[in-house]
Formats: structure tokens, C-alpha cells, sequence
């Protein structure tokens, strides 16, 4: 019995390996909603590089040492403030301590509209956004959807901790749309920068 088990033992430490590098280092991200259209689409599968802003203790969220800082405009995955089994992608839109003006859901920054480097979606008939102004708390970060019209984000849930950081989306890895029960890969999204 023993010897069976032992052959097994190159398996395991190799599947332990790739778990342990998905975990801590760098992973894909599937995107289950538009609320990032049109950067990012339905079933794009993203990579995200987890080593961006801390060196995570393997199958944990807790982090051995910062890496690096968020930066407004990048895009992130970040566990749901609501509920922190579900991960969610959103571009970040305002650090610790920024002034925020929330406009018809425009959002302005210290005073200045939000950098329009990346493209937005609206709708023609968009819901009624209500205007407010705050400042981020210390260690939180205010997030948006690029669909400003048709995703759950910072204007409903309030703020991310920094704890709930996971790392940066980097590049779409491929992407994956359905046409009845088949597969389509999109070749046009491969490799498109984030």
C-alpha cells in the first residue's frame, strides 16, 4: 500500500505546486457579467497578476509584505465587500483620502473628472444616479464599472479595504463566448492589454 501511495507522490507535489502558484502568484480571472464592457467582455478569462500589491501566505488571504500600491485607472480584482467568497474585477477609480463627486454618474476626483484614457459605455437611457460627495476612508479604494450604466460597484456597496486587494489584471489571456451548446474563441481578444 505504501509503495502505490508513494508513486503518487510526484503528482501531488506537482498539483500542490500549481495550486500554490494560482494562489499566491498569478491567476485567470473568468468575467461573469459586462459590468467592464466594453474593455473587457463576457467570457474573456483574464490574467491577473496576484503578486502586484502583496506576497500572499499560500490558500490564504494573509499577505507576508506589501509589493506595491494601487494606482488610479488600473483595473483589479478584489474580494465583494458584501461578500468575500465572491471576487469582483473593477477599474479603480479614487485612493485614500481623494475627494469624490459623484454627477449623474460621472465621477469627479479632487476636483477633476475622471481620467477618460480608457473607453466607457453608457446607455442611451441610463438609471438615475444619485449625487453625492465623500472622501475614501484610509486604506479603502473607490471602484467603477467601465459600464457605468449596468454594473454593481462602489456607488452601491461603499468602498474596498486594502486587505481585500488581489491583484491586477494584466492581459486577456483568450476569450470564450457560447453559440447554442458550442464554444466560440475569440482570436481578436488574445493577448489584449489591460
Amino acid at each position: 500500500m505504501r509503495k502505490r501511495l508513494a508513486r503518487w507522490y510526484p503528482v501531488i507535489i506537482w498539483i500542490l505546486g500549481i495550486l500554490s502558484f494560482r494562489s499566491s502568484l498569478a491567476d485567470q480571472y473568468v468575467i461573469p457579467s459586462g459590468s467592464m464592457e466594453p474593455t473587457i467582455q463576457v467570457g474573456d478569462h483574464v490574467l491577473v497578476d496576484k503578486r502586484a500589491y502583496d506576497l500572499r501566505v499560500p490558500f490564504t488571504h494573509v499577505s507576508l509584505r506589501r509589493t506595491g500600491e494601487p494606482h488610479r485607472g488600473e483595473i483589479i480584482v478584489f474580494s465583494d465587500p458584501r461578500s468575500p467568497s465572491i471576487n469582483l474585477i473593477k477599474r479603480l477609480v479614487a485612493l485614500p483620502g481623494d475627494r469624490v463627486s459623484l454627477r449623474d454618474g460621472v465621477a469627479w476626483v479632487n476636483g477633476h473628472r475622471e481620467g477618460a484614457d480608457h473607453p466607457l459605455k453608457r446607455l442611451p437611457r441610463h438609471v438615475a444616479y444619485r449625487d453625492r460627495d465623500f472622501t475614501v476612508p484610509p486604506d479603502s479604494y473607490f471602484f467603477l464599472g467601465d459600464n457605468r450604466d449596468n454594473s454593481a460597484d462602489s456607488r452601491e456597496w461603499g468602498f474596498a479595504h486594502r486587505d481585500a486587494l488581489l491583484g491586477r489584471a494584466r492581459n486577456v489571456l483568450y476569450s470564450i463566448s457560447w453559440e447554442g451548446h458550442l464554444p466560440n474563441l475569440s482570436l481578436r481578444r488574445l493577448g489584449t492589454a489591460l
